[in-house]
C-alpha cells in the first residue's frame, strides 16, 4: 500500500486531494446533485488527471466549466477561484445590459455600485435593468 501512495509523489497534495474528492463526489450516490455526473475514464488514474489539468494553483479548485452540469473531463474543467465558481453556478442569474450578460456581482464591480444596492433596486423597487445600472450608487 505504501508503495502505491508514492508512485507519483503527489499523495496528500492539493492536486491529489482535488482529484480524490472529484472521484468521491461522482461515486457517492447519496449526493443527489452528483447522481448524473461522472468523470472521463482516463481520469481513473491520477497521473492522467495531472497531465491534463496540471498542478492545482494556490487559491483555486476544480470547476466544471463551461458546462457546470457536465462531466469532469479535460474539455469541461479548469482550476478556478471561488468567485469564478460562484459565477458558474446554475442558480446564478445573469443580467443583460448594453449587450453584455454578467452576474450582479460582476455588474457591481464594473459600475462601482454596491451589489446590495443593485439587488434592492431590482428586487425591492422593481426597477428596470436600464434604470438600475445607469444610476449612481447613492441616489435612492
Amino acid at each position: 500500500m505504501a508503495q502505491r501512495n508514492f508512485r507519483h509523489g503527489y499523495f496528500g497534495t492539493r492536486t491529489y486531494k482535488s482529484w480524490s474528492e472529484m472521484k468521491y463526489r461522482c461515486g457517492n450516490k447519496k449526493r443527489k446533485d452528483y447522481v448524473d455526473i461522472s468523470y472521463c475514464s482516463d481520469w481513473e488514474k491520477f497521473e492522467n488527471f495531472l497531465a491534463d489539468m496540471g498542478e492545482r494553483p494556490a487559491g483555486k479548485s476544480l470547476d466544471r466549466f463551461p458546462n457546470n452540469n457536465g462531466n469532469y473531463c479535460p474539455e469541461n474543467c479548469r482550476w478556478a477561484t471561488s468567485k469564478e465558481q460562484n459565477n458558474n453556478r446554475s442558480s446564478m442569474r445573469l443580467f443583460k445590459y448594453k449587450g453584455e450578460k454578467l452576474t450582479l456581482i460582476d455588474w457591481s464591480e464594473r459600475l462601482g455600485i454596491k451589489r446590495s444596492t443593485l439587488a434592492q433596486r431590482i428586487y425591492c423597487y422593481k426597477w428596470s435593468i436600464e434604470k438600475t445600472f445607469s444610476k449612481g450608487g447613492d441616489d435612492l
